[in-house]
């Protein structure tokens, strides 16, 4: 539309690179026409097959007329490649409304033109990209519409298709269950009838991408953020978590992290002592083609940049949780702070439980006086009903109440024992647990990444029963133990 309304259509292009080629008494070998195609990239198909023709016909071909730089190219480094493309077989390109020739003056006007050729690209480009992230922040979608989905009206926003968007809904449905894969529920699918937007057999890759799409829950993920549509959703927000939390605990949702972590639980975990990169992991084959593991430095240029086996890396780390563990003495004095605070603290909640059953009793009582007046003709049908409804309430709102709690009532000795039991043996607990419980321990022992120096690891920030501790052995602690129990930790 922009060459028509300039007046440079196609056909006057044309006529203007003919006129121009008999005035420099050129003879015109073959006229290459390209429409539907952008100059912004060089993946195109009569650039190519341009190319291909003046490669077989080198010998006869001695000049390339356009009509102007940056319709051969819109980008300043695709230009200069073609220009010297041509120029090794002995081509020189002309442009029609542009001077360029082979003076040093000439050539620097010649990228410039080409430099402002692809200014132009990318101004449009930030324009049209400003446009559409205005239009996002309106909440209006603007790429082509989700499965299950359609346009309102044309140029508007996006509105569930009633005939596709039930599809959608019973694929979350049926992946919450647990009982379908990937495949399984294509294949469900297909079955049923389900076809794809381009009328294809639903595949694994077409579950998945629906799955995992957030517009389903109403929301625009784009341009680095999430912005909620003014679209309805096909699903809630509760079912789309529901979703993901079923792919992450899934094979499917493991199997690219656990590809990467199996072998190097400690891989973007542990940071560099000396640049805080965080370190990573891979295999190096030997000259036998056995593979070793080794965890290197992320940054080359890092002077801590260098590779150490997998074994002794993680043997240091070891060690490192091994120091760290308190020992029995502090775990046994530090567990019976704890009972003397928590019988205190089970004393006031006893007792306040205790209010709570007699509160059911109570009402109980009351609910069996409203059946007797019933049975005595006290109370009308509606009468009873609502009473009885009234006193139903009160009575499940209290037993919620006991059950909320019910995690309090535990034999506390035990519980302790097991937990300082499982913290002094950390070290071994992380050695024989499995990949998911290692990340979950690390984060649990850690608040901030470990660092290492290449050598050996730093002293790390750890969680707070670590750290009380550690103050504990530095006679820092502020515990003061029950009155009674010696020895009695520093003040």
């Amino acid at each position: 539309m922009e060459q028509v309304r300039e007046g440079n259509s196609l056909p006057v292009q044309e006529s203007l690179c003919t006129e121009y080629a008999q005035k420099r008494g050129y003879q015109i070998d073959h006229i290459f026409h390209e429409e539907g195609e952008s100059a912004k990239t060089a993946d195109r198909t009569k650039l190519k097959e341009m190319i291909a023709y003046i490669d077989a016909h080198s010998k006869q071909i001695e000049a390339l007329i356009v009509y102007r730089i940056d319709r051969l190219s819109r980008v300043t480094e695709d230009y200069l490649v073609l220009k010297a493309c041509f120029a090794k077989r002995g081509v020189r390109v002309y442009s029609v409304s542009e001077e360029i020739n082979d003076s040093p003056s000439g050539r620097f006007v010649e990228t410039l033109l080409a430099a402002t050729a692809q200014l132009d690209n990318e101004v449009r480009a930030e324009r049209s990209r400003n446009g559409m992230v205005a239009r996002v922040q309106q909440g209006l979608w603007v790429w082509a519409e989700p499965y299950g989905y359609k346009r309102d009206k044309k140029g508007g926003n996006i509105v569930p298709d009633p005939e596709i968007a039930p599809i959608v809904e019973m694929i979350f449905e049926e992946w919450v269950k647990g009982t379908y894969t990937f495949g399984g529920l294509a294949k469900l699918l297909a079955e049923r009838g389900v076809k794809t937007r381009k009328l294809h057999t639903p595949t694994m890759q077409f579950v998945s991408n629906i799955l995992r799409n957030p517009v389903y829950q109403g929301d625009i993920e784009s341009f680095g953020a999430v912005q909620p549509g003014s679209f309805s959703p096909l699903v809630s927000r509760t079912l789309f978590a529901q979703a993901q939390d079923v792919i992450l605990h899934s094979k499917h949702g493991r199997k690219y992290r656990s590809s990467r972590l199996e072998h190097f639980p400690l891989r973007n975990f542990v940071t560099c002592a000396n640049c805080g990169v965080p370190l990573t992991g891979s295999f190096s084959t030997g000259k036998l083609g056995t593979k070793y593991p080794y965890y290197h430095h992320g940054a080359k240029k890092c002077m801590n940049a260098k590779s150490i086996s997998k074994k002794d890396f993680e043997a240091r780390f070891v060690e490192l949780l091994a120091s760290i563990a308190p020992s029995e003495e502090y775990a046994d004095l530090f567990k019976v702070i704890v009972l003397d605070v928590w019988k205190n603290k089970y004393a006031l909640f006893d007792k306040t439980q205790e209010r709570t059953r007699n509160a059911i009793k109570r009402l109980e009582g009351e609910r069996q006086e409203i059946f007797a007046a019933q049975r005595r003709g006290l109370y009308s049908d509606e009468e009873f009903i609502k009473q009885k409804t009234e006193i139903n309430i009160q009575i499940s709102e209290f037993e919620r109440l006991i059950q909320e709690n019910r995690l309090i009532e535990c034999d506390m000795d035990t519980v302790l024992t097991k937990v300082f039991k499982f913290v002094r043996n950390i070290s071994e607990e992380w050695v024989t647990a499995k990949l998911d419980t290692k990340l979950r321990l690390q984060k649990l022992v850690f608040e901030r990444s470990p660092q290492f120096d290449g050598v050996a690891f730093g002293t790390p920030e750890t969680s707070l029963i670590f750290e009380t501790k550690k103050a504990f052995h530095e006679g820092r602690s502020s515990l003061v133990t029950p009155r009674g129990v010696e020895p009695r930790l520093p003040g």
